[in-house]
């Protein structure tokens, strides 16, 4: 793993779209990803990399960036760090990328003095809640929905 660079953001904002492309496994019939949605794009990444203690970490094979990570300090002011981002290409899910991503953000939240943390996942993306939960996080009970495509939200949180 290494710290992401302003030339990876191409390849992240790929990533994160394929990524939300697989909701259509588990969200109602007739959802689609919108195409215009910002974190697709290169400069929501790029805006994302350059914020003021911003902590990321990418995982690559032969073929480029597999997986990766990234959190901020929580804007809402609700919790320390907002765990933004935890994204592992499809083709290697179930390898333990997103748990060692997961980890390895958790460690460095933890080496900042952070002490607690939240993350927004799709209400019905049960394999990553599964992550989450196995590594400690818990669900609020708070909700919402993503405007852009309509996926519903389960908020979690952590103490660090």
């Amino acid at each position: 793993m290494r710290a992401a660079t302003e030339a990876d953001v191409p390849a992240l904002a790929e990533l994160v779209r394929r990524g939300v492309e697989t909701y259509v496994a588990f969200m109602p019939a007739g959802w689609a990803t919108v195409d215009h949605d910002p974190m697709f794009g290169p400069d929501y990444v790029r805006g994302q990399l350059r914020t003021p203690g911003v902590w990321t970490r990418v995982s690559e094979d032969e073929d480029g960036i597999v997986g990766f990570a990234l959190f901020l300090p929580d804007e809402d002011g609700v919790a320390d760090a907002y765990l933004a981002s935890v994204f592992v290409d499809e083709r290697r899910w179930g390898q333990g990328l997103g748990r060692s991503l997961l980890a390895a953000a958790m460690d460095e939240m933890r080496r900042r003095g952070h002490r607690t943390a939240r993350l927004w996942v799709a209400r019905d993306y049960e394999r990553a809640r599964r992550t989450y939960e196995a590594a400690g996080w818990r669900p609020t009970g708070s909700e919402r929905v993503y405007a852009l495509d309509g996926t519903p939200l389960a908020e979690y949180r952590i103490e660090l």
